[in-house]
């Protein structure tokens, strides 16, 4: 009997969170492509954590779409004010540290898996962001 065991298509197909390739195509006249990637815990009754890992940027909320809502509010704010500083360069990415990172992945693997007891929630979004104000 062979020990390698197929997988279910459910598993074969693309996951939405997979990193986003983006060709060179995709890239406009001043702009640069950022693909920004985080997640959104439960940290307790009523109490969700979302963090921005690309700009280590955190934010809490009572529901999971309260958490994420913020936190997109939060890193638009920080975009608009790294992009008038004209120093995105400088300010984008900002790296979390490591010990967030590690959550991540363990979360996502653990979501693949199906064994994660409270809610977790993982997102990656690429946008461009203009160099220049």
């Amino acid at each position: 009997m062979d020990s390698y065991r197929q997988l279910p298509a459910y598993h074969q197909r693309r996951s939405p969170i997979k990193e986003l390739q983006l060709s060179a195509s995709s890239r406009h006249a001043g702009q640069k492509t950022y693909v920004f990637r985080g997640y959104v815990k439960c940290t307790g009754d009523h109490a969700y954590v979302a963090v921005c890992l690309t700009l280590n940027l955190v934010t809490e909320g009572v529901s999971k779409k309260e958490a994420l809502d913020k936190l997109m509010a939060l890193c638009e704010a920080y975009l608009k004010d790294a992009i008038a500083d004209g120093g995105i360069d400088t300010w984008v990415p900002r790296r979390a540290p490591a010990k967030l990172y590690a959550e991540y992945a363990l979360g996502r693997f653990l979501l693949f898996l199906h064994l994660l007891h409270r809610p977790f929630m993982v997102f990656s979004e690429a946008r461009l962001i203009p160099q220049h104000a």
